[in-house]
């Protein structure tokens, strides 16, 4: 920090950031490590002001020249153009006590934490009271930078026989959890004790449930470690309880009427702590008289293209009486590739073959370094090309005599109304080009389904719209969420009389 930058910010008076984006969440967090305390955050864009960014309140420009003139005022906005119209409207106002992010940190710096992880340990902190457990020098950090964003840590576990105070917190015993209760708190650990995480479950404490690895601070899916690979899909999973079906979790009895789903990460079976809808739906099918089995082949990542080669090489030999297939965004989202059937696994391991990756394989002069193909290239738009997968999907179940459903899956950014959960979401994890580039996209891809004359599918994409506070992200939901998507197709599916006792 240079010392008139310093000399700024360490007067007393009230500070302020100017800037709700990446810079700004990088320059707040600068801050926090500073001991520097934000007040407010200012930002221009009508549509976040009055939102919370990272706990502080959005206010307009004109407020902060009115009503706040004695502060201290930080700008923390990447483009230039816009930083110098800043510069000259607080100078045209008689400001003086304002820096430049550069002054704090004089080049980009990378935030010890990601943006989604401080948010949603913040969002924790609404109604639970947090612990850090690891008493260490990243623990202290994090307790720092959380009480700068108005989070209060109630105490830390550690290894440790007693209980004693450091720097003004309580470190206890890690098994003295076994005595709070669970839905009051939510733990957060440290690097140093991530691979301590098994005294946690022998407690009773679920992962991303209740407690979080603060490196990876997310409460939806796990990590792709579930994944391993699978020469035609890219990869694949295998779930634990029946090793002998890849790709597929096993609920019901075999002789039943036979299920299958098919999906990305938004119906993955194993990928979250909670149920997918696909538990709840066969919940809703047993409590309700109904005998079926479900085998849910959801995956996170898939797209139709991996969806139809699933339904051919593994579906079609387990002979089910449905399949379900919930699915769009990652068609919508990944359409920037022309070899939809290659996944980009699979090319990796093709050049590393061929020796175009790799020391091994640069130092085999015997591989022919273009000594494969791709096929021919698809340069058709991305919703004609999952059109496509999907009809070629519903006729070759109908030809197998297998009743085929696809159903178009919503997100965030095609929401019609979204609640201020929604919006803070959106500002606290998402820039607002990246957000709007991908509603633009969605909004294309189903617009061209909806037009599309061949449409066999259900069109879900407003499921959720009335939901205020079921989005995890841009397209993954709360067990809330999910339990309203299974109880639309359990009514569906026994309604059309696809099931029946």
């Amino acid at each position: 920090m240079t010392y008139e930058a310093g000399v700024v910010l360490y007067n007393g008076k009230k500070n302020v950031l100017w800037g709700a984006g990446q810079k700004g969440f990088q320059t707040l967090l600068a801050l926090c490590d500073l001991g520097i305390y934000i007040d407010l955050v200012c930002d221009s864009n009508e549509k976040i002001q009055g939102l919370c960014f990272f706990n502080k309140k959005v206010v307009s420009p004109e407020e902060i020249l009115t009503e706040y003139r004695d502060c201290n005022i930080i700008i923390a906005v990447e483009k230039e153009k816009y930083v110098r119209e800043i510069e000259s409207r607080l100078r045209q106002s008689g400001r003086e006590h304002f820096v430049f992010w550069r002054d704090i940190y004089g080049c980009d710096i990378r935030p010890a934490y990601k943006r989604e992880y401080i948010y949603w340990m913040i969002r924790d902190s609404y109604d639970r009271k947090i612990i850090i457990y690891g008493a260490d020098e990243e623990g202290e950090r994090l307790r720092r930078t959380l009480y700068m964003l108005d989070v209060e840590v109630d105490f830390f576990v550690d290894d440790i026989e007693n209980e004693y105070e450091w720097d003004g917190k309580t470190v206890k015993p890690v098994y003295d959890l076994f005595y709070v209760k669970k839905e009051e708190y939510k733990v957060a650990v440290t690097a140093a004790k991530g691979r301590q995480t098994e005294k946690l479950k022998k407690i009773g404490l679920r992962e991303r449930i209740d407690y979080n690895l603060c490196y990876e601070y997310m409460p939806n899916r796990r990590t792709a470690e579930l994944y391993i690979l699978d020469p035609h899909l890219g990869y694949n999973f295998i779930d634990g309880k029946n090793p002998g079906l890849a790709g597929f979790t096993d609920l019901g009895e075999k002789n039943a009427f036979t299920i299958v789903l098919l999906g990305g990460s938004a119906t993955d079976g194993i990928a979250y702590p909670f149920p997918c809808w696909g538990d709840l739906l066969y919940a809703k099918f047993r409590d309700n008289g109904y005998r079926v089995r479900i085998l849910n082949g959801g995956c996170a990542g898939y797209k139709s293209s991996q969806e139809l080669v699933k339904l051919m090489r593994d579906v079609l030999p387990l002979k089910p009486d449905a399949v379900v297939h919930y699915t769009g965004f990652n068609d919508a989202n990944n359409c920037d590739r022309e070899y939809v059937f290659v996944h980009p696994y699979q090319r990796e391991i093709l050049d590393y073959m061929a020796g175009l990756q790799g020391a091994g394989g640069k130092e085999s002069e015997h591989y022919n370094r273009k000594a494969y193909t791709l096929g021919t290239a698809d340069p058709r738009p991305a919703w004609e090309i999952f059109a496509g997968h999907i009809g070629t999907m519903e006729a070759v179940c109908r030809q197998q005599g297998i009743c085929y459903v696809p159903f178009l899956q919503p997100s965030l950014a095609t929401k019609g109304k979204r609640s201020v959960w929604d919006q803070e979401l959106i500002l606290n994890t998402l820039s607002s080009d990246y957000m709007s580039f991908l509603t633009d996209l969605l909004g294309r891809f189903y617009g061209g389904l909806r037009e599309s004359e061949a449409g066999i599918w259900e069109d879900l994409t407003s499921l959720l719209d009335d939901c205020d506070d079921v989005y995890l992200d841009i397209c993954h939901v709360t067990e809330a969420g999910n339990e309203k998507i299974a109880q639309y197709l359990f009514e569906y599916l026994t309604g059309k009389g696809i099931v029946n006792k």
